[in-house]
């Protein structure tokens, strides 16, 4: 099931890079609502709510989970701090950004391995410990977003939020 509700064909790969992802990733449905200039250019709606034959269709009131947005405005308050000179490279190590006084067990551990969940870290009862060696292996774990967070409040004074606003007012 498709509903188009505005289609500009300038977005065309946004939406066919959507479609694409949502299909390797199996998903039941999917959507693109882009905003340009204050105006909606692009609605589109594809699939269900779910597998079940008879799982409404995915439209414009639908709620999707996403609970993993949040690293992608991460991801670009670090790019933001990097081009704005409060972070050096994404290869630092996070000891360099970090209080003085931080963990041992973050030796070695870079920037770029909180980006990309290969910190090999996790929490466990409020306590950090290695699951792997920084870079050998991959895991998603919220103690990786949580330091980076507080390496761009530390190093620019600004939160993600900030951050992102700032960017959108400059546009």
């Amino acid at each position: 099931m498709i509903i188009n509700k505005k289609i500009n064909t300038q977005f065309n790969s946004v939406v066919s890079n959507v479609r694409k992802t949502s299909e390797l990733v199996d998903c039941s449905g999917a959507s693109v609502f882009i905003i340009h200039n204050d105006n909606i250019v692009t609605e589109e709606y594809w699939g269900k709510h779910s597998k079940a034959p008879d799982s409404r269709g995915i439209q414009e009131d639908t709620q999707f989970h996403v609970a993993s947005v949040r690293k992608s405005y991460i991801g670009f308050a670090v790019a933001y701090a990097v081009y704005e000179g409060y972070i050096d490279s994404i290869d630092d190590l996070i000891v360099k950004y970090l209080p003085a006084n931080s963990m041992p067990i973050f030796n070695g551990t870079t920037i770029r391995h909180l980006l990309t969940h290969t910190h090999g870290l996790k929490s466990i009862n409020g306590e950090i410990h290695w699951e792997f060696t920084p870079g050998i292996n991959w895991s998603y774990r919220g103690v990786g977003i949580d330091m980076l967070t507080q390496i761009v409040k530390s190093t620019t004074g600004k939160s993600v939020a900030e951050i992102v606003l700032i960017t959108y007012l400059n546009l």
